[in-house]
């Protein structure tokens, strides 16, 4: 059965210490791993396809963009969620993440973690799409995708986080897979 593929890392930046303690989660960082299978169903090369701020260590100017496997240095082995699905839902949801190649990151989004409030009109909207945090672009890809329905989340809420879409993503994991992300 056909994957996506969803890596949850964090690296020593400082940026990456404060997500971790401001969303109560081991991880600060979120990315669809494009492998060369994968890649080539797309016409990409493969690497990391998300969204992240701009990172003068490492040359990177931040935003939506494929990066090289292990662009971070990371504090400790990433994991990987194993989403399982359909081909074409495969196909639809990295192609949904890719039309959003070269949006800048949504630095709004760590306002939105400091603020933990329930969805308002007039907040913050995660699914606009002008700018993205990584785990709001994943999760909106997947609803676009057809993983899901859009908007099937109980609890609308202004951010969500890589624990958030970890959450989500459980029901379409495995429980071997699910065990892989506790705690020993």
């Amino acid at each position: 059965m056909p994957e996506i593929l969803v890596q949850y890392s964090t690296s020593p930046a400082f940026a990456s210490q404060m997500i971790r303690r401001l969303t109560h989660s081991q991880f600060s960082h979120v990315d669809f791993i494009l492998t060369q299978e994968m890649a080539d169903l797309i016409h990409i090369e493969g690497g990391l396809l998300g969204a992240s701020g701009v990172d003068k260590k490492i040359n990177d100017p931040g935003g939506v963009r494929v990066r090289p496997f292990n662009a971070w240095p990371y504090l400790g082995e990433p994991k990987v969620a194993r989403v399982q699905c359909s081909l074409d839902t495969l196909k639809l949801t990295l192609a949904a993440a890719l039309t959003q190649r070269g949006k800048p990151f949504d630095r709004s989004a760590l306002w939105g973690f400091l603020s933990d409030q329930y969805y308002v009109k007039s907040q913050r909207d995660w699914r606009a799409d002008g700018a993205w945090f990584c785990s709001e672009l994943v999760i909106w890809a997947c609803e676009r995708g057809g993983l899901f329905h859009p908007k099937i989340l109980a609890v609308t809420k202004n951010r969500v986080t890589p624990n958030d879409s970890l959450l989500i993503l459980n029901p379409y994991m495995s429980i071997e897979n699910i065990l892989e992300f506790c705690p020993v």
